[in-house]
């Protein structure tokens, strides 16, 4: 429905209009971003392709290291993340730079924004999580 409303009040009124449209062939991932439940799929599929070491900084590792808990298709922000070693994370977990996640919270199926603040104890799962902002999926 979507693609057919962009084709008669897009670019069939432009055409008519004498105005030129153009083309870009992309041949790599490529997803529908309008709603927050296509932008995490949208993440979820890039963090099952990528191998943790390609997504992870060095200082990131390094702060992991202590985590009892470790999957694929997680990452970490960077060395501006404050992790505690008793933090759990599950799969499919983006930590964006600047975020705290404190003792014992737990983390699974979720996307930390930049500066996000986890509570101890805190459980944040398929959601996207940020400063005054909870979107469940």
């Amino acid at each position: 429905m979507l693609f057919r409303s962009v084709i008669s009040k897009g670019y069939l009124p432009a055409l008519a209009q004498g105005l030129k449209i153009g083309a870009f062939v992309h041949e790599g991932l490529w997803h529908d971003l309008r709603t927050p439940a296509f932008y995490w799929a949208a993440l979820r599929d890039f963090l099952e392709q990528k191998d943790p070491k390609d997504l992870v900084g060095v200082d990131a590792c390094r702060a992991a290291r202590g985590l009892k808990s470790w999957r694929r298709g997680t990452t970490l922000g960077d060395s501006s993340t404050k992790l505690a070693p008793s933090a759990k994370l599950g799969s499919h977990v983006l930590i964006e730079p600047g975020c705290e996640i404190a003792a014992k919270a737990e983390l699974d199926r979720c996307l930390l924004l930049p500066g996000a603040r986890v509570a101890e104890g805190q459980v944040v799962k398929n959601a996207i999580f940020g400063q005054n902002l909870r979107v469940d999926l």
